[in-house]
């Protein structure tokens, strides 16, 4: 890490601090090491090492988005998050990210354009049945042991960042399909009695109940005052789930996933831009639908 980089860093960890907790205090306490190496490594006299810059990159994730977001040629690194999950533990940490990425897009009034070849991913959280059957699906679980009920805990967590998520204006391209790729996919797994039809149609409810909140959004043209939703029809879809966040102060966070339940969070600037410029080209052949979807819905 190069000085002005450095100290640029180590500001925007100085700001996630406690008002009474200095910069230096902090090193020194977390590092173990003395007042003057602390000094050092603010002003840059002495480079961070690698295991400690990944020891503050872990501690504050959003210290360092915010470093790469930066609008100079900081852009052009590629500081990309990857994450994946097995089991529920593993799945709680990353709703958790989740939850605190969509509770500051909130605060800040951030704005998401989305695409979704299948169902969007926050769909999937609004409802306990749904939940089950999307992580039995994403790990592979539904072809051992069916769909197991997932902990009440992870089921809140999951539901607040479906209602944060309703909370942020969005723009979204859908694939014209979307709707009958779900239908198709639960019926395959009721078909190899992966799962059984009594759970086939609990499932199939849960999503017409969310699909109805849809609706409900779009015949209202938004979910609020000052939160828009515009959802878009695709003839076809080269994008696979996913969207960028769009910060007022220029930040923007790209995420997706490129394979099952292993997702990316990405400050790439080339990558936004690329996902951007994808979206604005797709948004340019698809209608906008209204209260009635179009034929999307049922």
């Amino acid at each position: 890490m190069s000085y002005f980089q450095q100290i640029s860093f180590l500001r925007f960890v100085e700001a996630e601090l406690p008002t009474d907790y200095t910069l230096h205090h902090f090193l020194m306490d977390f590092f173990d090491i003395s007042r003057s190496a602390a000094y050092a490594r603010i002003m840059g006299e002495r480079d961070l090492r690698s295991e400690e810059i990944a020891k503050l990159s872990a501690e504050f994730p959003q210290a360092l988005e915010k470093f790469f977001a930066q609008p100079k040629n900081l852009g052009d690194y590629a500081l990309s998050q990857t994450s994946q999950f097995s089991d529920e533990e593993e799945l709680w940490v990353y709703l958790d990210r989740i939850r605190s990425l969509f509770q500051r897009a909130v605060e800040a009034e951030a704005v998401l354009y989305y695409t979704a070849l299948d169902y969007p991913l926050f769909y999937f959280l609004a409802d306990p049945d749904l939940l089950n059957y999307k992580f039995a699906f994403w790990t592979n679980r539904i072809l051992e042991s069916g769909i197991q009920p997932l902990r009440p805990n992870t089921q809140r967590l999951a539901r607040e960042i479906y209602d944060l998520y309703r909370q942020c204006s969005s723009e979204e391209i859908w694939s014209a399909r979307m709707v009958e790729r779900q239908e198709e996919q639960v019926q395959v797994m009721a078909d190899l009695a992966l799962i059984t039809e009594v759970q086939a149609r609990t499932i199939n409810r849960a999503f017409a109940a969310v699909y109805n909140q849809v609706k409900q959004d779009l015949k209202s043209k938004g979910r609020g005052d000052s939160v828009s939703f515009q959802v878009y029809q695709a003839p076809y879809s080269t994008l696979c789930n996913g969207g960028v966040l769009v910060f007022p102060q220029g930040e923007s966070i790209y995420m997706g996933a490129f394979s099952t339940a292993q997702f990316i969070r990405s400050c790439s600037q080339q990558v936004v831009r690329k996902f951007r410029e994808d979206f604005e080209g797709m948004k340019g052949i698809s209608r906008r639908l209204g209260s009635t979807l179009a034929s999307v819905a049922r």
